[in-house]
């Protein structure tokens, strides 16, 4: 995995829009340049992540961008709805107000109607600048709007007429010398996908980009093709944003699609007996990968109910990809100002790539699973074998690659109940496949380990005696940000099985 080195990366301030016309009396001073790397929570925050901002402080993230406002095409006109505020104000961290859109508002519509929309856009704008003290200290408005090479240039003269609509209603109802003035508010706007290859579509794309004060480039995602070049090429100041959340659907034996199951079911999934896991195949190059737990009796996620033969279907982005090109992206890249990692879900607690994950990446820290494993001895036989992953970390989805092993030598294996993992092995001390009776070492399968998961105990059923101390163990898994984790054997707790990770 390549590391990159705290503070590489400066995430800079919006430029300060251009005001239509001269003022006539000096506002205050724009605010300074902001430092560091930002993070947008795509579906806001909800009451149990109130104390999150600690955990991005951590880290010194420079901004936080947070939805404000969603634009809705309402037939003969556009509608706008307040996204909810955070449980509490960002106080230690600026905030960028998103205001989004699912569809270009101006696909489809008359010229005279797109003409109309930048007197929306203002009022979209002054709202979210309104509410802008329940969300923190507002430090710039972020435009999620999509648009095509047709409708570039209306989209320019939106964006045109909303800024002065705005200024002129900020300097009617605040005075001449407001604390962040609306004209000192910059304006930015997300760029999706590539540059048109047609010459006159991508001037008119080009010099409608040119009418803000800096991009958000998407340049990882499942949906996602802007160019790093290309948005460097624009001139503008420009962060590049990287998609890190995944998730599934279930899927019918009818073939139908049904409901979407979030991410953080995915431990427990691949934990359920009732659901076999049926593929591992890339699904996007360089992007993700898709895979699918199939129910064999039914059972209830978050996402409703699955019968037996329904599937639930993931699709997971590459978290080895997206950490290793940080340093890439932005690599001789003039107008480059930094990264913005955008999270979905409203808890943290069930990303599969978290701010603690985060936290550990941007300041070069490893950010693999820590396993902590333990064996217990219960009399007549019998031995337990449990741990924990005490990181933020998980590993990729596999049958075959995550494992624990544990020599009971010169003791034999008769039988195993597996616990909290997934199936079992057996070998004997040449590590050759062996019947159990003539086991000496059992592998535990788990097939995803999950950020901060605790095993429930394997539990072995020996012939003859245990070593004492018992019992050495070692690992094997691939974390999900990249490279493979391998230990030697050592007796738990003794510090000898580190792990180190190897490409």
């Amino acid at each position: 995995m390549k590391r990159f080195r705290r503070g590489a990366l400066v995430f800079a301030v919006l430029a300060v829009a251009g005001a239509a016309g001269c003022r006539k009396a000096a506002g205050p001073k724009p605010p300074a340049p902001l430092h560091g790397n930002a993070v947008w929570f795509a579906d806001g925050i909800a009451g149990d992540d109130a104390a999150i901002e600690e955990s991005l402080l951590r880290f010194r993230c420079a901004a936080v961008f947070l939805p404000a406002r969603r634009i809705a095409d309402a037939g003969t006109a556009w509608s706008g709805l307040d996204a909810p505020a955070p449980p509490q104000p960002f106080a230690r961290i600026p905030v960028i107000l998103v205001i989004g859109a699912d569809a270009d508002p101006l696909a489809g519509r008359s010229d005279n109607e797109r003409k109309r929309f930048g007197s929306f856009l203002a009022g979209e704008i002054s709202s979210v600048l309104a509410r802008g003290a329940a969300f923190g200290t507002v430090r710039g408005v972020h435009l999620d709007i999509p648009f095509s090479a047709d409708t570039a240039a209306a989209h320019a003269d939106a964006l045109r007429d909303a800024r002065s609509r705005v200024w002129s209603r900020d300097l009617a109802r605040r005075g001449k010398a407001p604390p962040l003035p609306a004209e000192q508010t910059p304006i930015s706007w997300s760029l999706r996908q590539a540059l048109p290859a047609d010459e006159k579509e991508r001037e008119a794309v080009a010099k409608f980009l040119s009418r803000t004060d800096g991009l958000v480039a998407f340049v990882f995602g499942e949906h996602d093709a802007a160019d790093p070049a290309q948005a460097d090429s624009l001139g503008k100041p420009w962060w590049a944003a990287y998609e890190s959340s995944g998730g599934g659907r279930v899927r019918r034996a009818s073939g139908e699609v049904a409901n979407v199951v979030d991410e953080g079911a995915l431990d427990r999934l691949t934990n359920d007996p009732r659901m076999e896991l049926l593929q591992e195949l890339p699904w996007n190059e360089g992007k993700g990968w898709a895979f699918s737990l199939r129910a064999k009796r039914g059972l209830e996620t978050d996402g409703g109910s699955v019968a037996a033969g329904d599937s639930v279907a993931f699709q997971m982005p590459s978290l080895a990809d997206m950490v290793a090109r940080f340093p890439e992206d932005a690599a001789r890249r003039r107008f480059h100002r930094g990264r913005v990692v955008v999270f979905r879900g409203h808890s943290d607690a069930r990303r599969q790539f978290s701010t603690a994950a985060l936290e550990d990446v941007v300041l070069g820290r490893p950010s693999v699973p820590k396993l902590r494993l333990w064996t217990e001895s219960e009399g007549g036989g019998l031995l337990r074998v449990g741990g924990e992953n005490a990181a933020p970390h998980g590993s990729v989805v596999s049958q075959i690659q995550n494992w624990v092993e544990v020599d009971v030598a010169p003791a034999r294996v008769w039988d195993v109940e597996t616990g909290g993992f997934e199936r079992w092995e057996a070998h004997d001390d040449h590590d050759r496949p062996v019947t159990p009776g003539r086991a000496s070492r059992v592998r535990l399968y788990e097939t995803f380990i999950a950020p901060l998961e605790r095993f429930e105990p394997a539990r072995l059923r020996l012939r003859g005696s245990a070593p004492s101390p018992c019992c050495r163990i070692r690992t094997h898994f691939v974390p999900a940000t990249g490279g493979e984790v391998v230990t030697d054997w050592a007796l738990p707790g003794t510090g000898g099985a580190t792990p180190a990770a190897r490409p």
